[in-house]
């Protein structure tokens, strides 16, 4: 086949709509009731061959090793029209989502408050009360009531567990490999934020709800893009970080930073975070100018969600094994410059703590 006939087989131009897999939902067409989403990719066989027939326009270079990062706002009206059609595939998030990222919330916490939103959702409180009953906490007799969980675990914690589940709910799907992907990724966004909370505490972070908040929602692009094109989120996928989304931006079109912060958007959240979201992951490429505040912070988050996924695909979590991580893992190679030097020791001495090492491994496994 031709490359112009691949691509045409490719994108519908017409449409803006992905082709070449069944169950996908076309513009103007309506999701019928419990359908399990299913999406496309938008296929651009090179980043090359991309730029070359206008799916690319304006490219930015970016990073190292010849990794171009394309943004959202730097790739073609046909690439971006066909992304967000395929979003609307996927089940909003509900009401209480949107009420748990909302400064008013923050503003007014409380553990009755966090009650009375979550009690509309069976399935989060179950998931809640599981967490609170596992062999983690250890106890002493069954916790049965939500307003005691919230109480034992803490607001912070269960606004945790209930903003990682109902972000995954956006994410069913029947199809069992792809399954076992979104649930790697889950596992790793559960680890991530557990580690979040716990750095933010050692460090006395003045704001660790956000901290975990951005945790949390910087896994959303890794999950859209396990289900618009599988191959860069399985266990065959590159290890790395930088080669998948190189592989991602070939195929898809974007990686899944800029899905996310696309997903985001078109989820009506509010761009403050997003701005911040889509941060985390550039912490993979050299800072321009001296760190701050903000690429410290989000610096933290990186290695959180970084450190998650590795013990997620059981990496090794004893001291001498994460401290060669630190040092080995190409995709950490930028880590210190985003931190400043002082701040990176730091760091690292907090989480090559034994005590802390400990709770991580006591929490790789998380019953919730």
């Amino acid at each position: 086949m031709s490359s112009k006939a691949k691509r045409s087989a490719s994108v519908r131009a017409d449409t803006g709509r992905c082709s070449g897999h069944q169950g996908s939902f076309g513009a103007g067409e309506s999701v019928p009731p419990n359908h399990q989403a299913v999406l496309m990719p938008c296929k651009a066989a090179t980043q090359k061959e991309a730029t070359e027939h206008g799916a690319v326009k304006d490219v930015k270079s970016y990073g190292y090793d010849g990794f171009r990062w394309l943004s959202g706002d730097e790739v073609s009206n046909l690439v971006r029209t066909s992304l967000e059609q395929q979003f609307e595939s996927l089940p909003r998030p509900p009401r209480p989502f949107h009420e748990l990222l909302s400064l008013h919330f923050v503003a007014r916490a409380s553990s009755n408050y966090l009650g009375e939103l979550v009690a509309a959702e069976p399935i989060v409180v179950a998931r809640i009360l599981a967490r609170v009953n596992s062999s983690l906490y250890g106890t002493r007799a069954p916790i049965e009531r939500l307003g005691q969980a919230i109480t034992f675990l803490g607001l912070h914690s269960v606004r945790n567990i209930c903003l990682r589940y109902l972000l995954n709910e956006s994410f069913k799907l029947a199809n069992s490999s792809v399954k076992k992907t979104l649930n790697r990724i889950s596992e790793a966004s559960s680890i991530a934020t557990d580690l979040a909370e716990r750095v933010a505490r050692r460090l006395e972070l003045e704001d660790p709800a956000s901290l975990t908040t951005q945790v949390v929602l910087s896994f959303t692009g890794h999950l859209a893009c396990a289900l618009i094109e599988p191959s860069t989120s399985n266990s065959e996928a590159p290890t790395g970080l930088l080669q998948r989304f190189e592989q991602q931006q070939a195929s898809i079109g974007l990686a899944a930073p800029e899905v996310g912060r696309l997903l985001l958007i078109s989820w009506g959240l509010p761009k403050q975070l997003i701005n911040k979201v889509a941060a985390i992951d550039r912490v993979l490429l050299p800072l321009e100018g001296p760190p701050s505040p903000t690429s410290q912070s989000a610096a933290v988050a990186f290695l959180c969600a970084r450190l998650g996924e590795h013990l997620a695909n059981d990496g090794p979590n004893k001291p001498g094994d994460f401290e060669a991580w630190l040092k080995s893992d190409n995709d950490l190679r930028f880590l210190a410059s985003h931190f400043g030097q002082a701040y990176y020791v730091g760091v690292v001495q907090t989480i090559s703590a034994p005590d802390f090492l400990e709770g991580i491994r006591a929490a790789v496994k998380p019953q919730d």
